[in-house]
C-alpha cells in the first residue's frame, strides 16, 4: 500500500491498526448562535435560516459532510496512535464523486518529512482508491485495497507539488461524498473536540443553504472539490489558487470556531484583482459571486491573528 520514498518504520503497524477500527457513529446538528455579522452576510444568511426551519429536510445530512466528518474522525483517531499531526495549511478536503470517476488536489511537500493520507467515503459500502504523484508526475505511492478508507504515509523525497488522486472504483449509489485529510510529522496539534464541533457547526449552517427553495447544490465534483479544511495561525495566509469554476452562479460560505469572529473572504481573478469580497468580517462570513465563463481565481481568507491555532471549514455551491 506504500510507495518507494517511504522511510517510516512503523508504517504496517499504523495500517494493521488502521484495518482494524471500525468509524465512529454520528452526531447531532446544532446551531451557532454567533451568526451576528456585516450586513451583507446579514442579508444572504437570514433568508437561508429562515427557509431552514420551514424545511422537513432540516436533519438530512449531505453527503460531502458526512465524509468530511468520518475522515476527521479517522485522522484524529491517527494523530493518537501514529505521533503525526495536522498538516499546516490546507488539510481537509470534500467532494461529491461519481462512480468510476476520480478527483484530485494539489498540495506543497517538503522534503525529508513524513505525510499521512487519509481518504474515506460517506459509507463502507464503497471501494475507494489513493494515489500520489510527485512533483515530475511520478507515480510514488497508492492504496487501492478493496475498502472505503485509502492511507498512504510517504516520506517527500523532494519538496515540491504533488497531487493525491481519489477514485471511486465502487459503491452502491450512483455518487458518493469522499473527503480526504492530511497529517504530517511535527504538524499542528488540534484537539478532537475542536474537529467534532466545528464539523456540527459547519454541516447545520451549509445545510441551510441547501434547501429546495435556494436552489443551491454543492459544487459538482466533476468542477472540483466542494469542502476545503484549513489549519493555521495566521489565516490571512489562506488561499485556494487556480481554483478552475464554470459559468454559473457560486457562493462560498467559511466556518470557524464556534463564537470566532473576525473572518472574511475574497475572490481575485487571474490579473490579481479582488473581483468580489464577503464585507465587514463575521464567524460566518458568505460571499456570492457570478462567473460568466470558466476561468481561474484565487480564493483568499482574511483573519485575525490569534495565539492559538485556527481551524476552519470553507464550503463552495453552485447553482
Amino acid at each position: 500500500m506504500v510507495g518507494p520514498g517511504d522511510q517510516s518504520a512503523d508504517r504496517f503497524s499504523v495500517t494493521a491498526a488502521w484495518r482494524s477500527w471500525r468509524c465512529l457513529v454520528g452526531y447531532p446538528h446544532v446551531f451557532s448562535r454567533k451568526l451576528a455579522g456585516g450586513l451583507r452576510t446579514a442579508r444572504l444568511l437570514v433568508p437561508l435560516l429562515l427557509l431552514l426551519l420551514s424545511s422537513p429536510d432540516v436533519n438530512a445530512q449531505a453527503a460531502p459532510t458526512e465524509a468530511l466528518r468520518r475522515a476527521t474522525e479517522k485522522a484524529s483517531l491517527l494523530t493518537a496512535i501514529s505521533g503525526a499531526n495536522w498538516k499546516p495549511g490546507l488539510n481537509l478536503g470534500a467532494a461529491q464523486l461519481s462512480f468510476d470517476r476520480s478527483i484530485n488536489l494539489t498540495i506543497e511537500l517538503v522534503a525529508g518529512r513524513t505525510y499521512t493520507l487519509i481518504g474515506t467515503a460517506e459509507t463502507e459500502r464503497a471501494v475507494l482508491d489513493m494515489s500520489l504523484f510527485d512533483a515530475s508526475d511520478s507515480h510514488v505511492a497508492a492504496d487501492e485495497a478493496t475498502d472505503a478508507t485509502p492511507v498512504i504515509q510517504y516520506t517527500a523525497a523532494r519538496s515540491g507539488a504533488h497531487r493525491i488522486r481519489l477514485h471511486l472504483r465502487a459503491s452502491d449509489k450512483p455518487a458518493l461524498g469522499v473527503a480526504l485529510a492530511i497529517l504530517v510529522d511535527k504538524g499542528l496539534d488540534v484537539a478532537v473536540n475542536r474537529h467534532r464541533l466545528l464539523t456540527r457547526q459547519f454541516t447545520a449552517s451549509t445545510t441551510a443553504m441547501l434547501v429546495p427553495a435556494t436552489e443551491l447544490t454543492w459544487l459538482d465534483g466533476n468542477a472540483g472539490w466542494c469542502i476545503y479544511g484549513f489549519a493555521s495561525a495566521q489565516p490571512s495566509s489562506l488561499f485556494l489558487e487556480r481554483l478552475t469554476l464554470p459559468a454559473g452562479d457560486y457562493r462560498f460560505a467559511l466556518s470557524g470556531r464556534t463564537g470566532a469572529i473576525g473572518f472574511g473572504l475574497y475572490l481575485a481573478n487571474e490579473e490579481d484583482e479582488v473581483i468580489a469580497d464577503s464585507g465587514p468580517a463575521t464567524g460566518f462570513p458568505l460571499l456570492a459571486q457570478s462567473v460568466d465563463q470558466t476561468a481561474e481565481f484565487t480564493l483568499g481568507i482574511i483573519g485575525e491573528k490569534r495565539k492559538t491555532t485556527h481551524v476552519l471549514l470553507l464550503g463552495i455551491f453552485q447553482k
